[in-house]
């Protein structure tokens, strides 16, 4: 489990790294606005409850502006929302005890790795950068919605399963399946 979180962590600030030296804010505004919503959304959280399972399943609002961040910014500016609406979310998101440290530098390298896959797969998809448009590249929109969610559960479920050593795909199924509701929903808002 600790190769595993290590080998993220280590990606994440890698990845990160050359975002941040590579960043160029073209358009301050929205990047301001889209950071703003990001901690403000990354803060919530809405309890779905599950009709075939006991446990409501928690959606977290920080996908939508992460993904909005995507599309109207460029990569390195995007994943800067998405780094720091994780550390937001691990942070100030805690209802009895607080993270360990640990745990919100994985989130955020997990983002990391999140934000360039989605990247990559939208870029690979479309052909093209941006502008994006909504019906010509729905194709690539979608596809970047599936790899924000499979790449974002399967580096949490790695995580936790090595944590646990319980199979990967059967605790990805049980608990975190259910969350492509969410990146849905996101996408479309």
């Amino acid at each position: 489990a600790r190769v595993y979180v290590l080998a993220v962590v280590a990606v994440g600030a890698l990845l990160s790294a050359y975002s941040v030296l590579t960043l160029r804010i073209v358009q301050p505004a929205p990047f301001v606005w889209l950071l703003l919503l990001a901690v403000v959304a990354s803060i919530f959280k809405i309890a779905v409850p599950m009709p075939a399972s006991s446990q409501p399943l928690n959606l977290s609002l920080a996908f939508a502006p992460n993904f909005a961040a995507l599309l109207v910014l460029d990569g390195p500016a995007a994943m800067l929302v998405a780094v720091v609406a994780a550390w937001t979310q691990t942070t100030f998101n805690t209802l009895r005890t607080r993270n360990p440290w640990h745990r919100t530098v994985f989130n955020m390298a997990a983002l990391a790795v999140t934000m360039t896959a989605t990247e990559l797969a939208l870029r690979s998809v479309s052909g093209h950068g941006r502008p994006w448009g909504v019906r010509a590249d729905a194709p690539a929109l979608g596809a970047a919605v599936i790899t924000y969610y499979l790449v974002n559960s399967g580096v949490v479920a790695g995580a936790i399963a090595a944590a646990s050593q319980q199979s990967f795909f059967g605790l990805w199924r049980k608990h975190l399946l259910s969350g492509w509701l969410g990146h849905i929903f996101g996408a479309v808002a």
